[in-house]
């Protein structure tokens, strides 16, 4: 990929170019599905300010076109919480499995203190089927992410038919 998601928010926070453009200009289509590749630098994100995600996020929501986007950070940004508030609903997604349960326990405890925001009827737990490790290197990845559960969910929300369904 030439651009991704980190290259979409400094263009789109600079003001150098209106939001469609910028999201145009890294947004790849796979199966009726656009999406702007992850970060390839995850350490960037964890860096970026609350206030500049908040920011990114309306704009998406005024200039990108789109009715619906899926943010996946992979990872609790700064400003997580207020993110997930400006959402009409939220799906957090975990593995099956002991090893994650406490993880998933932890964020609940955590979404359970935020204060001012309301996250009740927001989040939605979803558990993923388990993956054999490796069995998606490479591009197969969004493949499997396109034609699995997840990607099943996705359209579902969004409306995109899978061409059997």
């Amino acid at each position: 990929y030439d651009k991704d998601l980190l290259d979409v928010m400094y263009l789109c926070l600079s003001n150098e170019v209106d939001v469609a453009s910028c999201v145009s200009g890294a947004c790849y289509s796979m199966e009726g599905i656009d999406y702007i590749p992850p970060a390839k630098d995850g350490v960037c994100l964890g860096e970026i300010s609350s206030e500049d995600y908040v920011r990114f996020i309306r704009l998406l929501e005024k200039g990108s076109g789109y009715r619906m986007i899926m943010l996946d950070f992979g990872m609790m940004v700064p400003g997580f919480f207020q993110m997930l508030s400006m959402c009409s609903k939220a799906f957090i997604v975990s593995e099956t499995g002991e090893l994650v349960k406490a993880p998933l326990l932890q964020f609940r405890q955590m979404a359970g203190r935020q204060e001012n925001v309301q996250l009740d009827d927001k989040l939605e737990y979803l558990s993923l089927p388990p993956v054999a490790a490796g069995a998606c290197p490479g591009t197969g990845k969004m493949q499997q992410w396109l034609w699995g559960t997840m990607g099943d969910f996705s359209r579902r929300l969004s409306g995109v038919s899978r061409g059997t369904d």
